[in-house]
């Protein structure tokens, strides 16, 4: 990523560069879709990266952590954040 742009997106070949992860809210246009087959599946991550090459993607950093669930690390530490945050009044 780079100012507000994200360079590459690729799920399979990771590289030591690529600093960030995608999580939260992606918004797309119906007509990105247009080129995938109706009736069949397909993978999203291959949408975001020809959507990336084509510079079609915007980025928005955050600045809070994301709490990932898929190993046992990961949810003993998002128990520990949800037991322990304040409620505002």
């Amino acid at each position: 990523m780079k100012d507000g742009r994200i360079l590459k997106y690729d799920k399979k070949d990771r590289d030591p560069a690529m600093e960030y992860i995608d999580y939260g809210l992606i918004v797309m246009r119906k007509e990105v879709f247009d080129q995938y087959p109706l009736n069949e599946r397909f993978d999203l991550a291959l949408v975001l990266s020809q959507s990336v090459n084509a510079g079609l993607v915007a980025s928005y950093e955050v600045e809070q952590r994301f709490y990932e669930i898929g190993t046992a690390q990961g949810i003993k530490d998002t128990e520990n954040y949800i037991r322990n945050r304040t409620v505002p009044s």
